[in-house]
């Protein structure tokens, strides 16, 4: 399976909370996450709504600050043959100031080649090799794709074998093969900044709630006058406890437990 991450940013002026609305197709549903970024970078997961139109699956949150992302599985990677083949389609449903498409290039992977080229090469933090291209000014509804091909002669996953920080006693949660990552990044206009990143690891299905109530002030009885009956007890507040935030890898989206200090899948430093 191909793990595809949308990651975006509302752009400047934009009342928050910004309410967004993307699709993708049903098969490949549900969400495995959504979530917003916090004021320190960290990813918190996000309450989402779903609809089925056709053939395609409609999700709906309020993004409370500028950056978002979700992510969903597609299954339509074939791994049978060491020559593989990945298509991905969409469009974007606002208008886009600047599109970047990139792919990481997973380790032992041969005769990679994209449509459209990603000509700018760079190394990210997790000493992996990304390809990429930006795309300016799309308008609504402008049609997004990507076609890839590689040959691989092993499911070997990249997190398996690149460099990584130790952690102890900590189990991979990655049993698909393939092994590929692509991003696709923009800043939509007036609205947002989608990215997009695919990758054949497992994601595993995630709280999506991240809400609490208030605490209001406890009205004093009044004293009571003699003769009249005693007025009502008035009611203790209504509290709703937020389960803890969920904490996600900047660099590559995977959840960490509440103890971890680095990424179970790329052993990049958590951000806390």
């Amino acid at each position: 399976a191909m793990l595809v991450i949308y990651q975006g940013t509302v752009a400047a002026g934009v009342p928050l909370p910004a309410q967004l609305t993307f699709s993708f197709p049903a098969a490949y549903g549900p969400p495995g996450a959504v979530a917003f970024s916090d004021a320190q970078g960290r990813l918190l997961t996000l309450e989402y709504a779903t609809a089925t139109v056709g053939d395609q699956l409609q999700i709906s949150f309020s993004a409370p600050t500028t950056d978002f992302q979700f992510e969903y599985y597609d299954t339509s990677l074939d791994l049978t043959s060491s020559t593989r083949r990945y298509q991905f389609s969409a469009s974007t449903p606002y208008a886009v100031q600047a599109l970047v498409l990139q792919v990481q290039r997973p380790m032992g992977v041969n005769a990679l080649t994209t449509t459209p080229p990603l000509n700018e090469t760079l190394v990210g933090q997790d000493a992996l090799t990304y390809q990429r291209t930006t795309v300016n000014n799309l308008a609504p509804g402008a049609p997004i794709t990507l076609d890839l091909s590689y040959t691989k002669s092993t499911d070997t996953l990249t997190v398996n074998t690149a460099p990584t920080i130790a952690t102890p006693d900590l189990p991979s949660t990655a049993t698909a093969g393939g092994n590929l990552s692509v991003v696709l990044a923009a800043v939509v206009l007036g609205v947002l900044g989608v990215a997009l990143v695919a990758g054949a690891l497992v994601w595993y299905a995630r709280s999506r709630s991240n809400s609490e109530e208030e605490l209001s002030d406890i009205p004093r009885h009044p004293r009571r006058r003699k003769g009249h009956p005693p007025p009502p007890k008035p009611a203790a507040p209504t509290v709703a406890l937020a389960p803890p935030a969920v904490v996600f890898c900047h660099e590559c989206g995977q959840a960490a437990e509440p103890a971890d200090e680095f990424c179970r899948n790329c052993g990049t430093v958590l951000r806390r």
